[in-house]
């Protein structure tokens, strides 16, 4: 099976279990709602955080990757 489809049966297993399970726990009374309101709002702040660090990162590592090749090339035209 290809990585991407394993990742993703995996990822909507996990989506399916999870949601099974918090309506189990919602109908049968054994949620804190502000507990999970909280949670769900350092999601979202996190998961906004996290897509902004996502962005500077892939921007340090090509350049980071721009800069090897130009060191590369220098040392060859040095030889």
């Amino acid at each position: 099976m290809p990585i991407l489809n394993a990742v993703s049966s995996s990822l909507f297993s996990v989506g399916a279990f999870g949601t099974t399970t918090a309506i189990n726990y919602a109908i049968s009374g054994l949620i804190d709602w502000q507990i999970a309101a909280l949670f769900l709002a350092g999601g979202v702040v996190g998961g906004v955080i996290g897509m902004r660090a996502a962005r500077i990162f892939a921007l340090i590592i090509l350049a980071a990757g721009f800069y090897m090749v130009m060191r590369s090339v220098l040392a060859l035209h040095l030889l």
